[in-house]
């Protein structure tokens, strides 16, 4: 459970945009100390609750560097860094290597996150990804919004479910549900 509520955080910290497509990138904007925190659960085999923190450390003319923070009873359990190129086009997703992405729905919603009204796009997508011998099925929604801090994430739900296609017994693991919002923002 703790590797798909990580997996589904870094799926949606690091690749939001709107509706799916490559847009002006969101962190042209940002200023060291500028900050986002999500509150972060997962509900499958075993309840999970999470504090997501994300800092801009670095900025320069060509890139930026982020630190993600995964807090859980209080302690950092994650931590990395990474660079973001503002160069380039900030897209919803990273591309699965061994998987693939559906897109089911786009639309438009207003979302309160963090004492704030957003006028939020949203994206329903199904992955699927096979690592060794696994399949994964990711059914996800994803809302973000241009004025949203850093990325413009608000908000992330969806399901995981896992099987193990070469085992003898074919193992199943529970469908685990997640959440991700936004619950802060602002500037050190």
């Amino acid at each position: 459970m703790r590797r798909i509520l990580a997996g589904a955080a870094l799926i949606a910290c690091s690749c939001v945009a709107m509706a799916g497509e490559a847009v002006k990138n969101p962190y042209l904007t940002a200023r060291v100390g500028d900050w986002a925190k999500y509150r972060m659960t997962g509900d499958g085999a075993k309840k999970v609750e999470r504090v997501l923190i994300r800092t801009v450390e670095t900025v320069t003319e060509q890139e930026i560097g982020v630190k993600t923070e995964i807090e859980e009873g209080g302690k950092v359990v994650s931590s990395r860094t990474e660079t973001i190129r503002l160069d380039q086009p900030h897209s919803i997703r990273t591309p699965s290597k061994t998987g693939v992405v559906t897109v089911n729905g786009t639309g438009n919603e207003k979302l309160k996150a963090a004492g704030k009204e957003f006028e939020t796009t949203w994206t329903s997508e199904t992955i699927l990804d096979y690592p060794a011998g696994w399949v994964i099925r990711q059914e996800i929604k994803i809302w973000a919004a241009a004025d949203a801090p850093l990325d413009g994430l608000v908000k992330t739900e969806g399901e995981t479910t896992q099987k193990n296609e070469k085992s003898a017994d074919t193992i199943k693991r529970p469908a685990q549900k997640f959440l991700m919002e936004l619950v802060e923002f602002g500037r050190k």
